[in-house]
């Protein structure tokens, strides 16, 4: 068929996966949803054509069970509907994979009544996909590099304003919002951001330099290379809101965090391992509390209102790197870019809304708990306390008083949103 000779020219991984649903529509009239694969192994309903409701064919697939690599699975017990999520259906679902390598990145689904022609024909397209995304992936790899190697090699300049050009290069390739580029020597107490895009994730922990570790999340990718001498550097990525990251796009970032890691191995071999030093003016991110402390200062100078937000994860614990950056995440997307946000030494999140009325913090907060509230519902995080206090409240006040007092005011649930 010319459209699978065809797929080999599709340039994107969505694009690709997308022509398999929208050949299930046009070849057979079928209704097929696109499933990702996400790191804990489960299948997450992703795609489906326009003018199609996604209801009917559940959120999720737990399915390892049922997916044979490379080959079709068609499921028609009620038993084990159920135990794939369909509640209540009679008929039958296929599962075709799109198998990538040795992993199945992707799932399409469909349910009702399809014939052996038809499952055997998409069979076909999802093997062709799957065969197709491998070579797209090694082309993209490979032209990652060497956009990455051009640019260092026309750089100029101290190492961090070469280490930004570059990061940025590469954060442009894997398609995400925002990143940042950290490196640690032998020795040190922790890592020092080299380059970072997103103002956003200065205050949030540094990720994780453990040597050759890729962490992959549909928010969130980590990929780390070791240097010369024992260091290492990590990138860190952050997806569009609401545009999930693919496999492909931690393949991408693995391809160019080699690259990457080649050229400061060379820089931490050159400069006899003090590749920190290098730097010049990198140095790690303030606090938090030194952020605030000269935002404090300012406002009570010029005698400014405003409000904290204190959210910390319920039932205490020592949460995960992972669990923090969401939180954070989160958090901003519901706040202004004048806000100052990030974790306390205490391991609470606090936000300072500078500039406030007491409404508009109420609002915040609210909005804020809202967005947490649905996060959790999804399991995307667990459950979080949150609390606010507004200031000035007589007098001067330290940073620890406000937020003890935004610990001990939290919102009321039935309190709708002011202003």
């Amino acid at each position: 068929m010319r459209f699978l000779a065809q797929m080999h020219e599709i340039a994107g991984e969505r694009e690709l996966v997308q022509s398999v649903i929208q050949a299930a529509a046009v070849w057979y009239d079928l209704d097929a949803r696109a499933y990702r694969s996400d790191p804990s192994g489960r299948f997450v309903m992703d795609m489906w054509l326009p003018g199609a409701e996604p209801a009917g064919y559940p959120s999720e697939l737990d399915c390892a069970a049922f997916v044979a690599r490379g080959g079709s699975v068609r499921v028609s017990s009620m038993a084990d509907l159920e135990q794939l999520g369909w509640r209540g259906f009679q008929g039958e679902v296929v599962l075709l994979p799109v198998v990538r390598r040795h992993e199945t990145p992707w799932l399409v689904a469909v349910a009702g009544t399809i014939d052996r022609e038809a499952e055997a024909n998409l069979a076909v397209a999802c093997q062709m996909a799957g065969a197709a995304l491998e070579q797209l992936g090694a082309r993209q790899a490979h032209e990652v590099q060497a956009r990455l190697a051009r640019r260092i090699a026309d750089g100029q300049g101290p190492l961090t304003v070469l280490a930004q050009a570059t990061f940025e290069e590469l954060l442009a390739a894997v398609s995400a919002a925002r990143g940042r580029l950290v490196v640690s020597t032998p020795g040190a107490t922790q890592g020092v951001t080299l380059a970072v895009v997103g103002s956003a994730l200065a205050a949030t922990p540094l990720p994780d330099l453990e040597p050759s570790r890729t962490e992959f999340g549909p928010d969130r990718i980590v990929t780390v290379a070791r240097l010369n001498g024992g260091g290492a550097a990590a990138a860190e990525f952050r997806a569009f809101d609401r545009v999930p990251f693919t496999r492909g796009q931690a393949l991408l970032a693995e391809a160019g965090m080699t690259l990457v890691g080649s050229w400061l191995s060379g820089v931490t071999s050159a400069t006899g391992g003090r590749l920190a030093e290098q730097a010049g003016e990198v140095r790690p991110a303030p606090t938090l509390e030194d952020a605030i402390g000269g935002e404090m200062e300012r406002v009570r100078r010029l005698s400014l209102k405003g409000g904290v937000l204190v959210a910390s994860f319920a039932g205490g614990g020592a949460p995960g790197e992972r669990a923090v950056a969401s939180l954070i995440e989160a958090m901003r997307d519901e706040l202004r870019s004048s806000d100052l946000l990030g974790q306390l030494s205490t391991g609470e999140i606090a936000a300072l809304l500078v500039r406030a009325s007491a409404d508009g913090v109420v609002s915040a907060a609210w909005r804020v708990r809202k967005r947490l509230e649905a996060l959790a519902r999804e399991r995307r995080l667990p459950p979080i306390e949150l609390g606010h206090a507004l200031y000035p409240e007589g007098g001067a006040e330290s940073l620890n008083a406000l937020v003890e007092r935004a610990r001990s005011g939290a919102l009321n649930r039935s309190e709708p949103p002011l202003g």
